[in-house]
């Protein structure tokens, strides 16, 4: 049997209809008990999916036995949630993609238009202060026009995600997802 301990907190109370976002900061430690009551302690910074038995720790694979269903990207990671923004880089890191977090948007614009090639995929949460997500991704495509966009969000308003529909400007992943989950939207948003 496993014990997983973890920090949990949950954010400031948002307005109505914007979710509940809870943070799971880290994972400290995973106690493995067995029925000869021999216990061990692994001390993990993410927890895979699947029984610990079957997930390949190996570091030759460079990323706890996940792989990439896509070619290393790079990855601009847009979230005004700084734990949440550095929660999603490392997962995509852990996927073999670089990624860069931005938690402001405006700044995140002025990075992307220096260096519009820089980037292969942009990760967005549309509910941005200043310049909303769907605001910059129009934004990012009209510097370069096509340039793959994703959101992300625990919440997304029918207004809101019709009008990213209408605008073809991706799919919206829903927080909180796996890294599998991940893996998959990445591989399906570079095959649009």
């Amino acid at each position: 049997m496993w014990s997983v301990f973890a920090f949990i907190s949950q954010t400031d109370p948002l307005p109505v209809s914007c979710g509940t976002c809870f943070y799971i900061v880290i994972v400290i430690q995973c106690i493995y008990s067995s029925d000869d009551d021999h216990e061990s302690t692994h001390s993990l910074l993410r927890v895979p999916e699947g029984p610990p038995e079957a997930v390949d720790y190996s570091p030759a694979k460079g990323n706890g036995g996940i792989m990439s269903p896509v070619p290393p990207l790079r990855v601009l990671v847009v979230d005004n949630n700084e734990p949440v923004c550095a929660v999603t880089a490392d997962m995509l890191e852990s996927l073999g993609h670089r990624a860069d977090c931005e938690t402001d948007s405006l700044n995140a614009l002025k990075i992307f238009s220096e260096d519009p090639g820089k980037f292969d995929l942009a990760i967005i949460e549309p509910l941005l202060p200043n310049l909303t997500g769907l605001d910059l991704a129009i934004r990012f495509r009209d510097i370069r026009p096509g340039f793959p966009v994703m959101f992300y969000a625990g919440y997304v308003e029918e207004s809101l995600s019709s009008r990213i529909a209408a605008g073809g400007l991706g799919p919206v992943a829903f927080k909180p997802f796996t890294i599998s989950e991940l893996a998959a939207a990445i591989k399906n948003r570079q095959s649009l």
